[in-house]
């Protein structure tokens, strides 16, 4: 009976064993592989802590970025932060979906210009350009384009 009681337990040492060699050997290619951070997850809850962990620790290219409309209108200052982070130079993909019922839209920052010559997918809905911005907007890369409910202030 005692040998039966300690088995499992042995068992899950074990793998949690194997798994950290398994994690220590593959996080160089996991830290440098693309990013695509697409928090569209069903059933959880992504927090801006754990966003803000993932561009600040990517070492590598960021291929995607799409953050749930909850902490896009949540935190503007974080936005900015993490969309000046080198972690998301040369970005590709780009999905900002504010929330519908915001009133008045928010406006998309600044700084989503620095993606303009990059960006090969762009999606804006229920948001604002600034009118002073709406000039510089040029994408020669852009090969999908969706605007939802946008407007210029």
């Amino acid at each position: 009976m005692g040998v039966v009681t300690h088995a499992p337990a042995k068992r899950v040492k074990l793998q949690g064993a194997r798994t950290q060699i398994f994690f220590s050997r593959w996080r160089p290619l996991w830290c440098s592989a693309p990013l695509n951070l697409d928090t569209r997850c069903r059933g959880r809850d992504i927090t801006k802590d754990v966003v803000s962990r993932i561009v600040s620790e990517h070492q590598g290219i960021a291929r995607c970025f799409n953050v749930p409309s909850s902490i896009l209108a949540d935190d503007s200052p974080t936005l900015d932060g993490w969309l000046r982070s080198p972690a998301l130079d040369n970005l590709q993909e780009l999905d900002f979906c504010f929330n519908s019922l915001a009133s008045p839209s928010p406006l998309v920052p600044h700084w989503t210009l620095h993606f303009s010559s990059t960006l090969r997918v762009a999606k804006f809905n229920y948001c604002q350009f600034p009118d002073d911005t709406t000039h510089k907007l040029h994408f020669p890369n852009l090969q999908h384009l969706i605007l939802q409910s946008v407007t210029t202030s």
